[in-house]
Protein backbone atom coordinates (compact mmCIF):
# COMPACT_ATOMS: atom_id res chain seq x y z
CA UNK A 1 0.00 0.00 0.00
CA UNK A 2 1.57 3.31 -1.04
CA UNK A 3 -0.12 6.16 0.80
CA UNK A 4 -0.85 6.99 4.48
CA UNK A 5 -4.18 5.97 5.95
CA UNK A 6 -6.10 7.57 8.76
CA UNK A 7 -5.83 4.48 10.90
CA UNK A 8 -2.26 3.68 11.85
CA UNK A 9 -1.87 1.13 14.65
CA UNK A 10 1.51 1.40 16.36
CA UNK A 11 2.07 -2.05 17.81
CA UNK A 12 4.66 -2.64 20.53
CA UNK A 13 6.58 -5.89 20.93
CA UNK A 14 5.27 -8.97 22.67
CA UNK A 15 5.90 -12.59 21.81
CA UNK A 16 3.35 -15.24 22.60
CA UNK A 17 5.25 -18.43 21.99
CA UNK A 18 8.73 -19.61 21.15
CA UNK A 19 7.50 -21.36 18.04
CA UNK A 20 9.20 -20.54 14.76
CA UNK A 21 8.71 -16.79 14.97
CA UNK A 22 10.95 -13.80 15.46
CA UNK A 23 10.77 -10.91 17.95
CA UNK A 24 12.24 -7.47 18.40
CA UNK A 25 12.41 -3.82 19.45
CA UNK A 26 14.81 -0.91 19.78
CA UNK A 27 18.03 -0.98 21.75
CA UNK A 28 19.26 2.24 23.30
CA UNK A 29 22.78 1.19 24.17
CA UNK A 30 23.87 -1.43 21.62
CA UNK A 31 24.10 -0.26 18.01
CA UNK A 32 22.63 -2.29 15.18
CA UNK A 33 25.15 -3.27 12.49
CA UNK A 34 25.01 -1.06 9.41
CA UNK A 35 25.00 -1.82 5.71
CA UNK A 36 27.92 -3.60 4.15
CA UNK A 37 27.57 -7.38 4.18
CA UNK A 38 27.48 -10.03 6.90
CA UNK A 39 27.78 -8.70 10.41
CA UNK A 40 29.96 -11.61 11.49
CA UNK A 41 30.00 -13.37 14.85
CA UNK A 42 29.75 -10.14 16.87
CA UNK A 43 26.08 -9.70 15.93
CA UNK A 44 23.66 -7.57 17.91
CA UNK A 45 20.92 -8.87 20.18
CA UNK A 46 18.05 -6.44 20.60
CA UNK A 47 16.01 -7.01 23.75
CA UNK A 48 12.48 -5.63 23.61
CA UNK A 49 11.92 -6.25 27.28
CA UNK A 50 14.47 -3.61 28.27
CA UNK A 51 14.09 -0.87 25.66
CA UNK A 52 10.90 -0.14 23.72
CA UNK A 53 11.19 1.27 20.22
CA UNK A 54 10.50 4.73 18.89
CA UNK A 55 7.06 3.64 17.71
CA UNK A 56 6.22 2.12 21.07
CA UNK A 57 2.52 2.78 21.70
CA UNK A 58 1.86 -0.58 23.28
CA UNK A 59 -0.76 -3.26 23.10
CA UNK A 60 -1.26 -5.58 26.07
CA UNK A 61 1.52 -8.14 26.33
CA UNK A 62 0.68 -11.41 24.57
CA UNK A 63 3.26 -13.50 26.41
CA UNK A 64 6.94 -13.67 27.32
CA UNK A 65 9.04 -11.27 25.26
CA UNK A 66 11.80 -12.55 22.98
CA UNK A 67 14.73 -10.70 21.47
CA UNK A 68 15.94 -10.84 17.89
CA UNK A 69 19.50 -11.07 16.71
CA UNK A 70 20.81 -9.19 13.68
CA UNK A 71 23.10 -11.81 12.16
CA UNK A 72 23.91 -9.92 8.94
CA UNK A 73 23.18 -6.80 6.95
CA UNK A 74 23.23 -6.38 3.18
CA UNK A 75 23.05 -3.43 0.76
CA UNK A 76 19.64 -2.59 -0.67
CA UNK A 77 18.69 -0.30 -3.53
CA UNK A 78 17.52 2.90 -1.77
CA UNK A 79 15.35 3.83 -4.74
CA UNK A 80 13.30 0.61 -4.46
CA UNK A 81 9.79 1.17 -3.10
CA UNK A 82 9.76 -2.37 -1.70
CA UNK A 83 6.39 -4.11 -1.73
CA UNK A 84 7.42 -7.73 -1.36
CA UNK A 85 10.40 -10.00 -0.71
CA UNK A 86 10.71 -13.72 -1.32
CA UNK A 87 13.57 -16.23 -1.08
CA UNK A 88 13.21 -19.46 -3.02
CA UNK A 89 15.98 -21.99 -3.73
CA UNK A 90 18.49 -19.39 -2.60
CA UNK A 91 17.22 -16.73 -5.04
CA UNK A 92 15.97 -13.37 -3.71
CA UNK A 93 12.97 -11.89 -5.51
CA UNK A 94 11.65 -8.38 -4.92
CA UNK A 95 8.55 -6.49 -5.99
CA UNK A 96 8.92 -2.73 -6.41
CA UNK A 97 5.93 -0.37 -6.46
CA UNK A 98 4.88 3.10 -7.68
CA UNK A 99 3.25 3.97 -10.98
CA UNK A 100 5.77 4.03 -13.79
CA UNK A 101 8.41 2.42 -11.56
CA UNK A 102 6.92 -0.98 -10.67
CA UNK A 103 9.09 -4.01 -11.34
CA UNK A 104 9.74 -7.56 -10.33
CA UNK A 105 13.39 -8.26 -9.69
CA UNK A 106 15.97 -10.93 -9.00
CA UNK A 107 18.50 -9.47 -6.57
CA UNK A 108 21.93 -10.61 -5.40
CA UNK A 109 21.55 -10.55 -1.63
CA UNK A 110 25.23 -10.11 -0.81
CA UNK A 111 25.73 -7.01 -2.97
CA UNK A 112 22.22 -5.67 -3.55
CA UNK A 113 22.84 -5.82 -7.29
CA UNK A 114 19.73 -6.21 -9.45
CA UNK A 115 20.53 -9.25 -11.58
CA UNK A 116 17.34 -9.21 -13.65
CA UNK A 117 14.17 -7.15 -13.77
CA UNK A 118 10.90 -6.85 -15.64
CA UNK A 119 8.81 -3.69 -15.68
CA UNK A 120 5.06 -3.59 -15.14
CA UNK A 121 2.82 -1.40 -17.32
CA UNK A 122 3.03 2.26 -16.33
CA UNK A 123 -0.54 2.21 -15.04
CA UNK A 124 0.10 -0.81 -12.77
CA UNK A 125 1.26 -0.47 -9.16
CA UNK A 126 3.24 -3.53 -8.05
CA UNK A 127 2.58 -5.04 -4.63
CA UNK A 128 3.36 -8.37 -2.90
CA UNK A 129 4.80 -11.37 -4.68
CA UNK A 130 5.42 -15.06 -4.06
CA UNK A 131 6.71 -18.20 -5.78
CA UNK A 132 4.46 -21.09 -6.77
CA UNK A 133 6.42 -23.86 -8.44
CA UNK A 134 8.24 -22.40 -11.42
CA UNK A 135 6.13 -19.26 -11.44
CA UNK A 136 6.19 -15.90 -9.72
CA UNK A 137 2.87 -14.32 -8.73
CA UNK A 138 2.84 -10.52 -8.35
CA UNK A 139 -0.06 -8.46 -7.05
CA UNK A 140 -1.09 -5.02 -8.23
CA UNK A 141 -2.64 -2.49 -5.86
CA UNK A 142 -5.86 -1.26 -7.51
CA UNK A 143 -5.59 -2.72 -11.00
CA UNK A 144 -7.51 -5.91 -10.25
CA UNK A 145 -4.71 -7.97 -11.81
CA UNK A 146 -2.17 -10.53 -10.65
CA UNK A 147 0.73 -11.02 -13.04
CA UNK A 148 2.10 -14.55 -13.31
CA UNK A 149 5.67 -14.74 -14.61
CA UNK A 150 8.37 -17.31 -15.22
CA UNK A 151 10.49 -17.12 -12.07
CA UNK A 152 13.74 -17.70 -13.94
CA UNK A 153 13.29 -15.14 -16.72
CA UNK A 154 10.67 -12.87 -15.05
CA UNK A 155 8.77 -12.88 -18.37
CA UNK A 156 5.01 -12.53 -17.99
CA UNK A 157 3.06 -15.70 -18.82
CA UNK A 158 -0.50 -14.63 -18.05
CA UNK A 159 -2.61 -12.27 -15.97
CA UNK A 160 -5.35 -13.28 -13.53
CA UNK A 161 -8.27 -11.19 -12.29
CA UNK A 162 -8.23 -10.16 -8.62
CA UNK A 163 -11.51 -9.16 -6.91
CA UNK A 164 -9.98 -7.01 -4.14
CA UNK A 165 -7.15 -4.54 -3.76
CA UNK A 166 -3.75 -6.24 -3.69
CA UNK A 167 -1.42 -5.57 -0.75
CA UNK A 168 0.40 -8.71 0.49
CA UNK A 169 0.82 -12.21 -0.90
CA UNK A 170 2.31 -15.53 0.19
CA UNK A 171 1.91 -19.23 -0.67
CA UNK A 172 1.34 -21.79 2.08
CA UNK A 173 2.09 -24.82 -0.09
CA UNK A 174 -1.50 -25.28 -1.20
CA UNK A 175 -3.20 -21.89 -1.40
CA UNK A 176 -2.25 -18.28 -2.00
CA UNK A 177 -2.89 -15.98 0.95
CA UNK A 178 -3.73 -12.35 0.13
CA UNK A 179 -4.24 -9.16 2.13
CA UNK A 180 -6.04 -6.02 0.97
CA UNK A 181 -5.38 -3.53 3.76
CA UNK A 182 -8.30 -4.72 5.85
CA UNK A 183 -8.35 -7.25 8.69
CA UNK A 184 -9.16 -10.09 6.26
CA UNK A 185 -6.80 -12.72 4.87
CA UNK A 186 -8.16 -14.63 1.87
CA UNK A 187 -6.98 -18.10 0.91
CA UNK A 188 -7.15 -18.56 -2.86
CA UNK A 189 -6.61 -21.22 -5.50
CA UNK A 190 -3.48 -20.43 -7.51
CA UNK A 191 -5.10 -21.43 -10.80
CA UNK A 192 -7.87 -18.81 -10.83
CA UNK A 193 -7.57 -16.83 -7.55
CA UNK A 194 -10.95 -18.13 -6.38
CA UNK A 195 -11.34 -17.59 -2.63
CA UNK A 196 -11.69 -20.91 -0.82
CA UNK A 197 -12.03 -19.40 2.65
CA UNK A 198 -11.01 -16.35 4.65
CA UNK A 199 -10.14 -15.42 8.22
CA UNK A 200 -10.50 -12.19 10.16
CA UNK A 201 -7.27 -11.24 11.90
CA UNK A 202 -7.71 -10.24 15.54
CA UNK A 203 -5.36 -9.10 18.28
CA UNK A 204 -6.66 -9.54 21.83
CA UNK A 205 -10.14 -9.90 20.36
CA UNK A 206 -10.05 -6.70 18.28
CA UNK A 207 -9.79 -6.68 14.49
CA UNK A 208 -6.38 -5.65 13.13
CA UNK A 209 -6.38 -3.93 9.75
CA UNK A 210 -3.65 -2.40 7.55
CA UNK A 211 -2.21 -5.88 6.97
CA UNK A 212 0.34 -5.52 4.19
CA UNK A 213 3.28 -7.69 3.01
CA UNK A 214 2.87 -11.37 3.96
CA UNK A 215 5.16 -14.36 4.48
CA UNK A 216 3.87 -17.91 5.00
CA UNK A 217 5.94 -20.12 7.33
CA UNK A 218 4.35 -23.43 8.26
CA UNK A 219 0.96 -22.79 9.87
CA UNK A 220 1.76 -19.11 10.44
CA UNK A 221 1.43 -15.96 8.34
CA UNK A 222 3.77 -13.09 9.16
CA UNK A 223 2.38 -9.68 8.15
CA UNK A 224 3.70 -6.15 8.11
CA UNK A 225 1.26 -3.69 9.69
CA UNK A 226 1.33 -0.74 7.29
CA UNK A 227 2.82 2.51 8.60
CA UNK A 228 4.23 0.88 11.71
CA UNK A 229 7.53 -0.78 12.61
CA UNK A 230 5.62 -3.94 13.56
CA UNK A 231 5.23 -7.42 12.13
CA UNK A 232 2.51 -9.69 13.47
CA UNK A 233 2.49 -13.47 13.58
CA UNK A 234 -0.94 -14.85 12.64
CA UNK A 235 -2.36 -18.33 13.12
CA UNK A 236 -3.64 -19.32 9.68
CA UNK A 237 -6.56 -21.36 10.99
CA UNK A 238 -8.05 -18.85 13.42
CA UNK A 239 -6.66 -15.48 12.33
CA UNK A 240 -5.48 -14.84 15.88
CA UNK A 241 -2.30 -12.79 16.32
CA UNK A 242 -0.08 -14.93 18.52
CA UNK A 243 2.94 -12.60 18.54
CA UNK A 244 4.06 -9.16 17.52
CA UNK A 245 7.53 -7.97 16.58
CA UNK A 246 8.58 -4.36 16.91
CA UNK A 247 11.46 -3.62 14.53
CA UNK A 248 11.74 0.06 15.44
CA UNK A 249 15.44 -0.49 16.12
CA UNK A 250 15.97 -1.02 12.40
CA UNK A 251 14.10 2.02 11.10
CA UNK A 252 16.54 4.51 9.54
CA UNK A 253 17.07 7.74 11.47
CA UNK A 254 16.39 9.74 8.34
CA UNK A 255 13.96 8.75 5.61
CA UNK A 256 12.78 10.86 2.73
CA UNK A 257 9.09 10.32 3.40
CA UNK A 258 8.44 9.13 6.93
CA UNK A 259 4.78 8.32 6.25
CA UNK A 260 5.56 6.07 3.31
CA UNK A 261 9.19 4.86 3.55
CA UNK A 262 8.19 2.36 6.20
CA UNK A 263 9.07 -1.19 7.15
CA UNK A 264 7.90 -3.52 4.40
CA UNK A 265 9.25 -6.81 3.15
CA UNK A 266 9.58 -10.19 4.86
CA UNK A 267 11.38 -13.23 3.43
CA UNK A 268 12.00 -16.46 5.34
CA UNK A 269 15.26 -18.34 4.61
CA UNK A 270 14.46 -21.93 5.46
CA UNK A 271 18.06 -23.10 5.05
CA UNK A 272 19.26 -20.80 7.86
CA UNK A 273 15.99 -20.40 9.81
CA UNK A 274 16.34 -16.64 9.51
CA UNK A 275 14.27 -13.76 8.16
CA UNK A 276 15.20 -10.99 5.74
CA UNK A 277 13.43 -7.68 6.37
CA UNK A 278 13.69 -4.23 4.84
CA UNK A 279 11.59 -1.17 4.08
CA UNK A 280 10.47 1.08 1.26
CA UNK A 281 13.52 3.01 -0.01
CA UNK A 282 15.74 1.64 2.77
CA UNK A 283 19.42 1.11 1.97
CA UNK A 284 19.72 -2.06 4.07
CA UNK A 285 18.32 -5.58 4.22
CA UNK A 286 18.57 -7.07 7.72
CA UNK A 287 18.89 -10.78 8.43
CA UNK A 288 17.33 -11.72 11.77
CA UNK A 289 17.27 -14.74 14.04
CA UNK A 290 15.44 -15.27 17.30
CA UNK A 291 17.41 -15.02 20.53
CA UNK A 292 16.42 -15.60 24.14
CA UNK A 293 15.32 -12.57 26.11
Amino acid sequence: MPWPTTRSLLVWVAIASAAASCGSSAASTTPVPTTGGPAGPASTVVNPATSPGANSDSVPTLGGALSFEVVATYPHDPSAFTQGLEVHDGVLYESVGQYGESERRIVDLATGTVLAKASLPDDAFGEGLTVVGDELYQLTWQNGVVFVADRSTLDEKRALALDTEGWGLCFNGALLVTSDGSSTLRFRQPADLQTIHSVTVTINGAELDNLNELECVGDVVFANVYQTSSIVMIDQASGTVTATLDLAALVPDVVGDAANDVLNGIAYRAETDTFLVTGKRWDTVYELRLASA
